[in-house]
């Protein structure tokens, strides 16, 4: 098996985002930039399978220890479709910050239960809501708790849980291999016109941890507003909490301005915007950047070309334009892959029956009307009546993903501008509006205050202001 170090001086000829995936291979230029991007390697796209003893090897090769992260890299993007595992050979290190440790100890076998064993996660969900509530303050009982009722449903499922490193490492990679030919990836790569015969690489690199202590946290930001091109940074941090809790959406997030204001984390702030400004004059469109802040160092983890709307790629190609930092062919170039796409239904509203029922925040530009749909199976009966829908939901996930694509718009009640719903919704260019809190949905609708909103009523939402009304 061939791998290649993340973290080098410059990046070989051979290496390209085809060989080494499109995540592997900005890391590496990062790197180059002068960036902090943890240690790692990268096992290329056209390694079909995962050997124990070859993983074992590498790892030793690249000399990095545990506990490490095993993340997907396919060539061209697919925001949540593949497996990422956080914390693995986290019970095999020493540390006096116990309550810290339990915490990722459960979180990894969570991710194994659900990614290598495929066990439902919906129990593990049920037990950490629980010993949060029971163990409100005895962080360490109430981690050290959850951790045991999880090896407990996998003693259940008749699995033993691997404790030695190296055997997770090499489930975790085989894993996250694997899921290129998981059935939601195939399903997206199908919806989106995606090749098959790609692969996805596997990356390997030390692990930060935004749960460390008072001193970390996880956030993804724009360089630029994705909705009006706005310069300046955008996006969404949450303090002592790892990567999948601000995509999730199940946590309320800060804003990049008050973190970059809090005077524990204003050094990172500070960095972080000059970090962002080194990858735009590198990459020459609005960045999407993943960073995690460790006991108050900075981290960058992933950078990529954002999603955005028409109206921001313009503007931010003006300004970058007039700040010097990009030629007017490059901003023709920038502005040439954001062709506007028809988001407008083809219902007709009398506007004066709209009636407001308030504000979420709103992540992906345009106006859109459409009946709710507050399940899958509801939105397919009106796909298959050819009645367009919104879909509406607490959080979405990656299981979702065909039913966003067939809707016309996107409303949740929790979540962030960089929740997994308005980050896919910006990939489908769907009106969106997340952290719509006053809404509370079942299966049948949804309630704000005394309104009951029932599946099959129409609604518009904006995905530009965040406002929700509904028809009366």
């Amino acid at each position: 098996m061939i791998s290649y170090p993340l973290v080098v001086e410059s990046i070989k000829s051979e290496v390209t985002p085809e060989i080494v995936g499109n995540k592997a291979y900005n890391l590496m230029v990062m790197s180059t930039l002068g960036l902090p991007v943890p240690k790692g390697f990268v096992i290329p796209t056209d390694v079909e399978s995962i050997d124990y003893d070859e993983i074992v090897e590498e790892f030793e090769l690249h000399d990095i220890g545990f506990p490490v992260s095993v993340r997907s890299g396919a060539a061209v993007s697919m925001p949540g479709m593949m497996d990422t595992i956080l914390n693995v050979g986290i019970n095999d290190i020493e540390t006096s910050e116990e309550a810290f440790k339990q915490n990722c100890f459960y979180r990894l076998i969570e991710t194994m239960a659900s990614s290598v064993y495929h066990i439902d996660d919906s129990q593990f969900k049920e037990i950490n809501q629980a010993a949060q509530d029971f163990y409100i303050d005895d962080a360490v009982k109430m981690n050290t708790k959850i951790a045991e009722r999880y090896l407990d449903i996998l003693s259940e499922n008749n699995i033993e849980f691997p404790y030695d490193p190296y055997e997770q490492l090499f489930h975790a990679a085989a894993s996250v291999k694997d899921s290129w030919n998981s059935a939601r990836a195939i399903q997206y790569r199908e919806s989106e016109g995606i090749s098959h015969d790609g692969g996805t690489a596997v990356i390997v690199q030390e692990m930060v941890f935004g749960n460390r202590n008072s001193k970390s946290g996880t956030g993804v930001v724009f360089s630029h507003n994705p909705n009006t091109g706005k310069p300046g940074l955008y996006g969404d941090f949450m303090s002592f909490a790892q990567g999948e809790d601000i995509v999730s959406g199940t946590k309320v997030p800060m804003s990049i301005d008050s973190m970059i204001n809090d005077d524990k984390f204003k050094r990172a702030g500070k960095q972080l915007k000059a970090y962002i400004g080194k990858l735009l004059r590198h990459f020459k469109f609005i960045q999407d950047v993943e960073f995690t802040i460790d006991d108050g160092e900075l981290f960058i983890l992933q950078t990529r070309n954002g999603k955005c709307s028409p109206k921001a790629s313009i503007r931010s190609a003006l300004s970058m334009v007039n700040n010097g930092s990009m030629s007017i062919q490059e901003a023709t170039d920038m502005v040439i892959e954001s062709i506007p796409q028809d988001k407008t239904s083809n219902i007709q509203v009398d506007e004066s029956m709209l009636v407001r029922l308030g504000f979420g925040i709103g992540v992906s530009d345009g106006e859109i009307y459409g009946a709710v749909a507050c399940s899958a199976e509801f939105a397919e009966k009106l796909r298959q009546d050819k009645i367009p829908y919104i879909f509406c939901a607490e959080i979405t996930s990656p299981e979702d993903t065909e039913t966003m694509r067939h809707s016309v718009g996107v409303l949740t009640s929790m979540g962030g501008r960089l929740s997994h719903a308005a980050v896919l919704a910006r990939y489908m260019s769907k009106p969106t509006v997340v952290g719509f809190e006053a809404m509370s949905v079942d299966d049948k609708g949804f309630t704000v205050e005394e309104d009951r909103i029932e599946n099959g009523d129409m609604i518009k939402i904006d995905g530009t202001t965040g406002s929700v009304f509904y028809i009366s």
